[in-house]
């Protein structure tokens, strides 16, 4: 049995019923209420013109392009030219499949706050890419507490039609989300009823029946859950005819459900896209804003739930700039109204203003403290008690009302009422990006890059086994920031190497630094001996495992007079003395963005595309044997080769094969999304991959990808992709999994990869035996029950095949260790193992 508070008295609300109507006697009439929100600045044709319609000519077009009308007028008349992948048609088992890591990229999405799991959950909207495309009905929730990421929910039952600005609440006695209208895919707006039910093992959906006439089907409507009568209230919205409303509907939720068309005088002018709150101490709606009227409202009106009270009209002297599609959420420590962004007729917005809700309402910017998040409109936003704070997701910005240069956003922000600050809830855009699989750690580390908007030199990670993205805090001086560097992870060694890049204004380097991650990271410069590479950017960089070095290829150097180059460099790590290489053959033409991956079977460098100093997108495949001093040769596999720069890509062992995933290419060169594969036994072959999954990551370039082994994956990270898609830097992370993931801690390699030590228990000396697939640089080391290094035993390469090695059991100063367990770990590139050995005195 739920408890409730006791409603305010009618008495109580009478007194401010009075006081209010004291004070606003001066502006009450009707037409001055829609004369004092039109905003100033707004053209008289705007302001006259009336709201937009959905006319019978429009009803051809899809329900996105509609709603981007809808904001926009004149809009292009071609949008219809989306960046798909192709061959979608040929997909099969054996072509993986893409699974998100991301949050939802949407807009005119609901948001409702689970407060018996302490979650956000999202519903529908609008989305151009990412894991749909057009109107939505996925679901997708976030933890607030711990590990604070996005993950699809999975659900069972019949869905709701994909919908946008439809009305959602979380029904606390019942523990279920239930919806109301919006726009589906249909192009016309809904009054359907659906349920998600959280008490099933499986989150079950189903639609809901509903006594009682129901409203006229709406959308853009304002909507609020009356936590006191266990109800959703439902004000406003457009209607099937393009009329904008103020009617207010409520919606029994306890017991059977029932539609009650809540009448009550003095109702404000007809809008949509307000923003709403229920202040629950007063027991009313208040309800800011909107597009009706005028274009842009910034009125307030409050509306006393209990008895019949009429509705209020708040009229403070200082309003904030009239606008729609913003979001509001009720403050109950303060007892106010916050509202968020939103958009007017010249400008989207990323201020916050307050309402105080007591018996003089006033509005007061709020000033937050650190950078508030990108002007939007669309979003969505929850008001999190557990931690004082207004979250918002999602959304949309443009940079210009009438062109379609807009983002789709899916970040998290959170405004501390407490600490009056904004700050990200851990997200990450990048495009021209490290990205490194640290092996010891099993996570994923992206280095630098832009934002969108700077240059970074910042260094983050994510776990692969699921987890947010962390800031990794490093000692020492960073390098200058940078973009389209090269980064690779030494896990002999524990460090994550960067070479190169640019910086600020487009100049080049050829520094070498290392970021050592064991126990503190620490950030330092190397400085190798011998003539060191050009500086440049966008070259392909690698770890030569067979012979523990760096191998540098091509690239681009900008400035007054620009260079591309083919020359070829190695690294060894182990000596830090600069190597131009000179292998025999005809190198490939000079280039940059071109990827380059290490085919470990062949022991060989694979190079494939990449631009040359015209501009020219190239698809040619070479590769650069490391046999003796080396040779290039040209590959001609058969199939259509793509033609691509700035790719993303890997070699795939278990399959003998180079993945490659997007880039800047085809004809006429734009931003791709299609999945490649050059398969390289027999007869080299490339041929179009189609997961078998709904959802595929969105055209771009620049983005990162490696190969995780140990779930045998492709894991790929932001990017950027631009019109007709999206513009702008992405912060979405997939994997593309082929095979059944392996228990964490062992990795699988191509072939065999064994490790024996013997005698176990071992009276002070024991033999340690291992078998390499492929020749490579090896890592041998004891460790104590707590993880401590006790000795290092090798760090050198080996050949392929069987080797020993001889722990006499001593410490590295040469003392006996003391009896007791302990672990011998011997790593090499792609693989490594631990067996224990109980030393015995």
């Amino acid at each position: 049995m739920r408890i409730r508070p006791a409603r305010p008295s009618v008495e109580r609300h009478g007194l401010r019923i009075l006081r209010l109507a004291l004070r606003a006697l001066p502006a009450c009439a009707a037409a001055a209420v829609a004369a004092c929100a039109a905003p100033a600045g707004v053209s008289a044709a705007f302001a006259a013109a009336p709201p937009m319609t959905r006319a019978a000519a429009d009803a051809w077009q899809p329900a996105i392009v509609r709603e981007w009308r809808r904001d926009h007028p004149g809009l292009p008349a071609d949008l219809s030219q989306l960046a798909r992948p192709t061959g979608a048609e040929d997909a099969t088992v054996a072509d993986g499949a893409w699974s998100p890591w991301t949050p939802p990229i949407k807009y005119h999405h609901a948001l409702i706050y689970d407060s018996r799991r302490d979650r956000m959950i999202a519903f529908g909207g609008l989305g151009l890419i990412g894991t749909g495309a057009g109107v939505l009905n996925d679901v997708w929730v976030q933890p607030l507490g711990g590990t604070q990421v996005w993950t699809p929910l999975v659900t069972t039952g019949t869905p709701p039609p994909g919908r946008y600005s439809c009305s959602a609440v979380y029904d606390s006695v019942a523990d279920r989300l239930v919806i109301f209208g919006g726009e589906t895919s249909s192009g016309q707006p809904a009054n359907d009823v659906w349920q998600l039910d959280f008490t099933q093992p499986t989150p079950t959906w189903s639609p809901v029946t509903v006594t009682g006439t129901p409203p006229p089907p709406r959308t853009d409507q304002s909507t609020v859950y009356d936590s006191y009568g266990d109800r959703m209230i439902v004000f406003g919205g457009l209607d099937t005819l393009g009329n904008n409303l103020n009617d207010t509907w409520v919606l029994t939720l306890r017991g059977d459900p029932l539609w009650i068309n809540f009448v009550r005088a003095g109702a404000p002018p007809q809008r949509r896209s307000a923003g709403v709150v229920y202040d629950r101490r007063l027991d009313e709606i208040v309800v800011f804003g909107g597009y009706g009227t005028a274009p842009d409202l910034n009125d307030a009106w409050a509306l006393p739930l209990a008895g019949t009270s009429s509705w209020i009209p708040l009229f403070p002297t200082t309003r904030p700039p009239g606008r729609h599609n913003l979001t509001a959420v009720y403050d109950p420590v303060r007892d106010r109204m916050v509202i968020f962004g939103g958009q007017n007729s010249t400008n989207d917005f990323n201020d916050a203003w307050e309402l105080t809700l007591g018996d003089i309402p006033a509005w007061n910017p709020l000033s937050p403290a650190g950078v508030p998040p990108v002007a939007r409109f669309g979003h969505a936003s929850i008001y999190d008690p557990l931690r004082d704070r207004m979250l918002i997701c999602a959304g949309r910005d443009t940079t210009g009302i009438a062109s379609l240069s807009a983002i789709l956003r899916g970040d998290t922000w959170s405004l501390s009422f407490a600490d009056d600050a904004w700050s990200p809830v851990p997200a990450l855009a990048r495009s021209g990006h490290g990205f490194a699989w640290d092996r010891l750690r099993d996570r994923a580390l992206v280095f630098g890059g832009n934002d969108g908007v700077n240059d970074l030199a910042d260094v983050w990670a994510a776990p692969l086994a699921g987890g947010a993205w962390t800031p990794v805090a490093a000692q020492g001086t960073p390098p200058s920031a940078r973009q389209r560097a090269g980064v690779v992870y030494d896990a002999l060694r524990d460090r994550l190497l960067v070479f190169g890049g640019t910086t600020a204004g487009g100049a080049c380097n050829n520094e070498l630094w290392q970021l050592a991650l064991s126990e503190t990271p620490t950030w330092s410069p190397l400085a190798p001996t011998g003539t060191p590479p050009d500086p440049r950017e966008g070259m392909s960089l690698l770890y030569d495992q067979a012979r523990d070095r760096l191998v540098l290829f091509g690239g681009h150097q900008g400035g007054a007079s620009p260079l591309w180059y083919n020359d070829a460099w190695a690294l060894p790590l182990a000596t830090l003395q600069w190597q131009p290489l000179a292998p025999a053959g005809t190198p490939p033409a000079a280039r940059s963005g071109a990827l380059g991956v290490y085919d470990a079977k062949r022991d060989r460098l694979i190079v494939h595309g990449g631009a040359n100093a015209l501009g020219t997108v190239l698809s040619d495949t070479w590769a650069l044997s490391f046999a003796g001093a080396g040779s290039w040769s040209a590959l001609a596999p058969s199939g259509a080769p793509p033609a691509l720069a700035r790719h993303a890509g890997i070699y795939d062992p278990v399959r003998d094969r180079v993945v490659l995933f997007g880039g800047w290419g085809g004809s006429p060169a734009f931003y791709r999304g299609d999945l490649k594969a050059l398969t390289l036994a027999g007869t080299p072959a490339w041929s179009t991959l189609a997961p078998a999954s709904t959802g595929t990551p969105r055209p771009r370039a620049d983005a990162g990808g490696f190969y995780d082994p140990r779930r045998d994956r492709l894991v790929l990270f932001g990017g950027f992709g631009s019109y007709p898609t999206r513009l702008g830097t992405l912060d979405d992370l997939w994997w593309l999994t082929w095979g059944a993931p392996v228990a964490v801690g062992e990795t699988p390699p191509p072939t065999a990869f064994a490790l024996e030590a013997a005698p176990n228990p071992a009276p002070g000396a024991t033999r340690i035996a291992f078998t390499l697939p492929v020749a490579g640089t090896v890592r041998a080391s004891v460790l104590d029950a707590s993880g401590r290094s006790v000795r290092e035993l090798a760090l050198r390469a080996f050949p392929a095949g069987r080797a020993t090695l001889a722990w006499d059991g001593r410490d590295a100063a040469g003392h006996a260790v003391a009896a007791g367990l302990y672990f011998v770990r011997v790593e090499t590139t792609g693989a490594s193992a631990s067996r224990r050995i109980a030393l015995i005195r």
